[in-house]
């Protein structure tokens, strides 16, 4: 969902976009595995790794988002907000709302639920409307953060009643008999809701592109990322072994590891992306990130189509290794197809 001209693209967002995109299709295909591993096998701790890092994609998009629309010296106004931005997200989802129940239909689902899921959207669609959601409030996060002791405020609450909480109450769930819903009493008592969900990481996106972080507080941010990535997979783990199946408490997007490994890639990739606008590398970057809103929208038909017409056998190799290799050729199958789609008027403007 670029806004930018490819005159005045920012390289590194466009870097973000993919590993977001790709980190989207590794999330939604190590999933549908988790069921029929066992959990003590070394194949459900492999899914396990990637399934943990690859949270970071709706965190990272949300972001890139917040960069761009708080951005201080864009003008936005709450008609573009409406008339672009949020008609385009709408009219995208009926369309690809439509097309994944008719998928559904085809397969024998019922009618009533084909219908429940055309407006309650497909799995990965449900962003189209957290998106649009915070693109409602722009105008008021705008406000916000045109201080920046503000915006440091607004982050601190969100650190506080959201990744907090949110991490707090994913690790009390193993001594529920001993502290029944004190979390959701903490929750309910402070009614923070300003500063609660995805809104955090729209803030935090701006915080991130407008602050310049010297060496030494990368450094911080880089371990602190790493950290976030190994308490992922270990506490899923440990929290799963206990209940003999997969516990996502901590996959959770506002969960303190999540959080902090998002963090950690969008600062990483800002200071290590390079600057040349020209070479072939910043190319293929840029077509590819034109197509992402279409890779992301389409990827799951890929995953849910191939293999009806492809046999392929994930255990052929290693784990470790089958599982990228799959996920980069549905991303670059998904990347042909909203390729082509870009070509076609009015789809290129509103359905990719």
């Amino acid at each position: 969902m670029s806004t930018e001209t490819n005159n005045k693209r920012i390289l590194y967002f466009d870097v973000l976009r993919i590993s977001a995109c790709f980190a989207v299709i590794m999330l939604h295909l190590t999933s549908q595995w988790f069921n029929i591993l066992s959990l003590e096998t070394k194949s459900w701790m492999i899914l396990n790794i990637y399934n943990g890092i690859a949270h970071i994609a709706v965190p990272v998009f949300v972001m890139i988002s917040g960069a761009l629309f708080l951005n201080p010296e864009r003008d936005v106004t709450l008609t573009e907000l409406l008339k672009k931005n949020i008609l385009r997200i709408a009219v995208a989802f009926v369309f690809w709302s439509a097309i994944y129940s008719l998928v559904d239909r085809l397969e024998g689902i019922r009618l009533r639920e084909v219908a429940f899921n055309f407006i309650a959207g497909h799995e990965h669609l449900w962003f189209l409307y957290m998106i649009a959601g915070l693109y409602l409030v722009i105008p008021l996060l705008r406000k916000v953060t045109e201080s920046q002791k503000l915006t440091e405020y607004f982050l601190v609450l969100w650190f506080l009643f959201t990744v907090l909480l949110t991490t707090a109450e994913a690790g009390v769930s193993y001594f529920k008999s001993y502290f029944p819903h004190w979390i959701e009493v903490i929750e309910d008592a402070a009614n923070v809701n300003m500063v609660a969900g995805y809104v955090g990481y729209f803030v935090l996106g701006h915080f991130l592109h407008q602050r310049e972080s010297g060496k030494k507080e990368r450094g911080v941010i880089y371990a602190l990322g790493a950290a976030g990535a190994v308490a992922t997979v270990v506490f899923t783990y440990l929290f799963s072994k206990r209940t003999g199946a997969l516990d996502m408490s901590f996959y959770n997007n506002m969960a303190l590891g999540v959080m902090l490994e998002s963090a950690a890639l969008f600062v990483f990739i800002k200071y290590h992306t390079p600057q040349n606008k020209n070479g072939m590398f910043s190319k293929l970057i840029q077509t590819a990130a034109v197509c992402s809103f279409g890779i992301f929208l389409v990827h799951l038909l890929v995953l849910r189509l191939v293999p009806k017409f492809i046999h392929f056998e994930l255990y052929t190799i290693p784990l470790v290794i089958s599982i990228p290799i799959y996920a980069v050729a549905v991303f670059l199958v998904s990347f042909l197809i909203a390729f082509i789609l870009k070509k076609i008027p009015f789809i290129n403007r509103y359905i990719v």
